[in-house]
């Protein structure tokens, strides 16, 4: 977005948003219409995009949010979209490219645009004021258009492998914590190996079916609450010292390190019965129970905070593939049925306790743990390349639609 004192680049012009696009008209569909595996894309103020059988609108169209948080999404086909979403077009062929400039400038639309009490809405009055810069020359335009498309399409490429690697770790999953490799690299199954009957349903004859803290207890592991409230204050945090966790930092196989608060040194000391070894397992008390973060080597020596329930399973564990256990679905899903709470689930150390897990000997949890590990590794790569591509979006963004950097010189001659 631009302002009345900018400098325009050579060959560019600055002008009013709402004089780029004319708008659809409005939807009366709501959100709750859509259907399940329906012919057209639906679009509505939300990230997720449904589907219904119907369509509103044909060719390149633009869907922005109405309420809640901006977001914009193009589209060039058959589409519907839902009574929330501000459906808009271009009054030329430069549909893309104007929707390139407000993706790259959500978080200004979402400041100066959307206003409210409660649930904020996007004021289109005020947005179609607004004024930006836009190469003159259309063969300037179109570069444009080409190079952030060509990354676009990298990116999707990349997504989509992520998603692939990530159904073929899923697959995995179910086949090696329900049936279990042999020690020749060989997924069980009743006809080439003996299973028994259990608590959890049928498992290899070699494996065992146990309630977690019974385990970890036997083999001088532990389930632990964090410090209580009135042994760490918010007050307590320095500015410099040892990261502590709380439950903003718990995803799912692992602990995120933004904006973390620190303790010093004297109540690092005081807390020494909370710090985190390699290999600890942390949970949220409260929220997102189910969700279960491994703590790796950068993470140990941290402490967790009173929200938190640390797992540490002792010797008779594998702790990456304890990790893998109770990420699995059949894990999780006992632990949302067993919580505590009506409006907000709520975990505690007798509950983890109690859960029934599935025992293979250490050599297989260790197979098992190496096998998903790789596909970890997989996906991390994977995502890792994406956000490359996506840095690089945002810089050739900030480059090319502001006229910083010019696309083929010689086209401005």
């Amino acid at each position: 977005m631009t302002n009345q004192n900018i400098k325009i680049p050579e060959g560019w012009t600055q002008i009013q948003l709402g004089k780029l696009f004319f708008e659809r008209p409005k939807s009366r569909i709501k959100v709750e219409d859509a259907f399940l595996g329906g012919q057209y894309p639906f679009f509505t103020s939300g990230e997720k995009i449904l589907s219904r059988n119907d369509y509103l609108v044909d060719g390149s169209n633009l869907f922005l949010a109405t309420g809640g948080v901006a977001n914009v999404k193009f589209y060039n086909n058959k589409a519907s979209c839902s009574a929330d979403t501000y459906c808009i077009a271009t009054k030329d062929d430069n549909v893309k490219l104007f929707f390139y400039y407000l993706q790259h400038n959500l978080s200004y639309i979402n400041y100066h645009f959307f206003e409210g009490s409660g649930l904020k809405h996007l004021q289109k009055s005020d947005f179609k004021k607004h004024q930006i810069l836009l190469p003159k020359n259309p063969k300037e335009q179109q570069k444009i258009v080409e190079m952030l498309t060509a990354i676009d399409e990298a990116i999707d490429k990349a997504e989509a492998l992520i998603q692939k690697y990530q159904r073929i770790k899923h697959g995995l999953m179910q086949n090696l914590l329900t049936k279990g490799i042999d020690e020749n690299g060989n997924i069980r199954s009743e006809k080439t190996h003996k299973f028994k009957d259990s608590p959890l349903g049928r498992i290899p004859e070699e494996w065992e079916v146990n309630p977690i803290g019974k385990e970890c207890k036997q083999s001088g592991g532990s389930i632990q609450t964090g410090p209580f409230g009135s042994q760490l204050h918010a007050k307590d945090y320095k500015e410099n010292g040892i990261p502590i966790i709380t439950v903003e930092h718990l995803a799912e196989g692992k602990i995120l390190h933004q904006n973390l608060p620190l303790v010093g040194e004297a109540d690092y000391r005081r807390l020494r019965k909370y710090v985190l070894k390699y290999g600890d397992l942390v949970f949220s008390r409260v929220g997102a129970i189910d969700r279960c973060s491994f703590t790796s080597y950068k993470e140990e020596g941290w402490l967790f905070s009173g929200r938190c329930l640390r797992v540490r399973g002792g010797s008779r564990f594998d702790a990456k593939f304890l990790s893998y256990l109770l990420n699995y679905d059949t894990c999780k899903q006992w632990i949302l049925n067993n919580a505590v709470g009506s409006t907000m689930k709520c975990l505690n150390t007798t509950i983890l306790s109690n859960l029934p897990i599935k025992m293979p000997t250490l050599p297989e949890q260790s197979r098992i743990a190496s096998i998903l590990s790789q596909a970890d590794e997989t996906i991390q790569k994977e995502e890792t390349y994406k956000q490359k591509l996506l840095s690089l979006k945002s810089g050739l963004m900030e480059d090319l639609l502001t006229g910083k950097v010019r696309v083929v010189n010689h086209l401005l001659n």
